[in-house]
């Protein structure tokens, strides 16, 4: 088991992305995982990211706030405790 305290998780820059504040739990440099990572993003408003893709499948959980998704030009309202997943590429 590897545990991870709030207070040990490394800020990281996102590529694509602005207004935020990141933090990588586990996965890459982070350790634990090797297929996938879990990070921590808060958005201010306004903020933001891409439009990319990336071969990174990714479930996004929204705490608090609303957290809009455009995918393939649909886009998607988010509220606290929903979330999506958005397939690689």
């Amino acid at each position: 088991m590897l545990v991870r305290r709030f207070a040990e998780a490394k800020a990281y820059a996102a590529p694509n992305h602005r207004d935020y504040a990141s933090l990588r739990l586990f996965g890459a440099d982070a350790g634990g995982p090797a297929g996938f990572i879990v990070g921590l993003s808060h958005f201010l408003p306004g903020g933001g990211a891409g439009p990319d893709a990336s071969p990174t499948e990714k479930v996004y959980v929204v705490l608090s706030g609303e957290l809009t998704v455009i995918v393939d030009g649909k886009e998607t309202v988010l509220k606290a405790n929903d979330s999506c997943f958005i397939g690689s590429n």
